[in-house]
């Protein structure tokens, strides 16, 4: 299961050498496909094992997971998304 996954996986260890990569990835789960792929359910396990294999840092994780999303969407404290976000929501 989780053909979409290893696959995106498979090209981002081969980028993994550039720290760019690293900025600029963002862990997302609600990509419509993905519902009809097989295994769908194990998507989340499989790209965390990925990483773990890659021998990324904790922060390296944390940035694809959520980090890089708070800082290009501005949701760090303080930030305009987040102000917008936070009076979107009542």
């Amino acid at each position: 299961g989780g053909t979409a996954a290893k696959d995106l996986m498979g090209r981002l260890r081969q980028a993994m050498g550039s720290t760019v990569v690293l900025e600029r990835t963002m862990y997302g789960s609600d990509w419509s496909m993905l519902a009809q792929e097989i295994g769908a359910e194990s998507y989340p396990t499989v790209i965390e094992k990925a990483l773990d294999d890659m021998r990324l840092t904790e922060a390296a994780k944390d940035a694809i997971f959520y980090g890089n999303a708070y800082r290009f969407y501005g949701l760090r404290a303080n930030g305009m998304g987040r102000q917008r976000f936070l009076e979107a929501q009542g």
